[in-house]
């Protein structure tokens, strides 16, 4: 029997890559997120086993487009 490993399992539709990293959003109020770093090195069938705490409620689907809102706010527009 092999060792018993602790953490939260985080949906595959719950982690973004960027930047060579994972991640995934957390809901901090009712209409703020956060990005936290999502290790990657940990799969499990269901998505990705994270040592981490996570208390807060985290986004599951649609974070693609959270990242893509998060990030369209850095580009800069050269004349």
């Amino acid at each position: 029997m092999g060792a018993s490993e602790q953490g939260t399992v985080l949906p595959r539709s719950a982690v973004v890559r960027h930047a060579g990293l994972g991640w995934a959003y957390v809901q901090t109020a009712a209409d703020t997120f956060v990005r936290r770093v999502v290790s990657l090195d940990r799969p499990h069938p269901d998505g990705w086993l994270d040592s981490g705490e996570w208390k807060q409620l985290v986004i599951v689907s649609g974070a693609q487009s959270l990242l893509s809102e998060e990030l369209k706010g850095s580009i800069q527009m050269k004349d």
